[in-house]
């Protein structure tokens, strides 16, 4: 063998790694028997109400994290691609779903599949579980609708109520009996309230607002000062 073939064998082999939620992974068996991973990349703007995309991997490539229990990590090739696949809901009831591809590389996947990381203030709000209600979105994805008490008593209105994806709620460690979520500081959310028919013949109705997410934690925490108020008196 000819030095220059034994110098390109010893070619160091890049790859680039890339750390996720185990929450954003599911196994599965494919069609040839082996078995893989199917990786979820939720939508950076959090008003971006399409199914995230995912892309898949072999079992042996998604590895346990070591510094941390609720995480995996995968290695890919670093001048490679991989390709994104996205459901698209059907526009009408009746229809079908649908698929997006794009490709991407790998240098850019890192990027999508760790935005976590990059800089960003965020605001933590803690809340009773009694008010969370977890749910299986169409997309297959878990979510969290939170219920917003009503602040007058006097308001029989339905509670208000916004949506996270399961990954982004937490057990609190100080109370067995709550909760707590992060959600981005400069960010806003959707609120939804369900509005009742005004003929036991009628549906149903929803109404939707958008609210600052400062905004949001005070709602969502203004049981906080109805107990400081009721030590004062």
């Amino acid at each position: 063998m000819a030095p220059e073939e034994k110098n390109e064998q010893k070619k160091e082999y890049k790859e680039i790694s890339m750390k996720f939620s185990k929450n954003l992974a599911k196994s599965f068996t494919g069609k040839d028997g082996k078995e893989y991973y199917s990786i979820q990349i939720p939508n950076q703007d959090p008003e971006d109400k399409r199914s995230w995309e995912e892309f898949v991997l072999p079992s042996y490539k998604v590895h346990e994290d070591k510094s941390s229990d609720k995480c995996f990590f995968a290695k890919v090739p670093a001048e490679g691609q991989t390709t994104l696949i996205r459901a698209v809901k059907p526009e009408t009831p009746e229809g079908e779903w649908g698929k997006e591809e794009r490709k991407v590389d790998n240098k850019e996947l890192k990027k999508l599949v760790e935005a976590y990381k990059e800089e960003q203030k965020e605001i933590s709000m803690k809340f009773s579980k009694k008010l969370a209600r977890t749910f299986t979105g169409k997309d297959g994805t878990e979510y969290v609708a939170i219920q917003i008490p009503n602040q007058d008593p006097e308001d029989k209105r339905s509670w208000e109520e916004f949506v996270l994806p399961s990954y982004k709620v937490h057990e609190d460690q100080y109370s067995n009996k709550c909760f707590f979520a992060k959600v981005p500081e400069e960010g806003q959310t959707t609120l939804t309230r369900a509005v009742k028919p005004e003929t036991p013949e009628g549906e149903w109705g929803k109404e939707e607002r958008k609210v600052d997410n400062k905004e949001l934690k005070k709602l969502v925490e203004s049981y906080k000062d109805k107990n400081k108020d009721n030590k004062e008196r």
